[in-house]
């Protein structure tokens, strides 16, 4: 007697979890997967590299923060690159991202230029938007800052998330 009751409450507690679990991964069917590539330093900015690391790693944190995105984290788009070096098309189809940015970075005296480059893909066509902008370096949020309004006010993303702001 005490097995069929044992038995019922297994599985009355997965029909539950079943039940919770369909509608997050229809929530995140809906969401733009995004990933962003390790950040490339055209003229060194620090000798250990921290700067790039900080970028990225802060960029992502962002997108995180904003519920329309999925994004992968920095170590595993690292492992990505690492598995297929320039090959963005194959990279992206396999981790099926929608989006993958890339940054490139040059600094000179207090200023930091930066050359995006933002690979999608639409119609099973990858296509290629680059944009400079630049950039103070006066302090490291007001430049995180500077950076989410470059993605606002790039409509390529779509970034619209003003968890930054807070």
């Amino acid at each position: 007697m005490v097995r069929p009751l044992v038995r019922s409450f297994v599985l009355c507690c997965l029909g539950g979890a079943v039940l919770l679990l369909v509608p997050s991964l229809a929530f995140a069917q809906t969401r733009l997967h995004v990933g962003i590539l390790p950040v490339q330093n055209l003229y060194r900015i620090q000798p250990n590299n921290w700067f790039s690391r900080l970028l990225q790693e802060e960029l992502t944190r962002q997108f995180q923060f904003n519920d329309q995105f999925a994004v992968l984290a920095p170590e595993t788009v690292k492992l990505w690159k690492e598995r297929l070096p320039d090959q963005v098309e194959q990279t992206m189809r396999e981790a099926r991202l929608s989006h993958l940015l890339q940054l490139s970075t040059q600094q000179v005296l207090q200023q930091l230029s930066i050359r995006w480059t933002l690979f999608s893909i639409s119609n099973n066509q990858l296509q290629k938007e680059e944009f400079r902008s630049q950039h103070s370096l006066q302090s490291v949020d007001a430049l995180l800052q500077e950076l989410l309004q470059v993605l606002k006010t790039r409509s390529c993303l779509l970034y619209t998330s003003d968890a930054a702001d807070e």
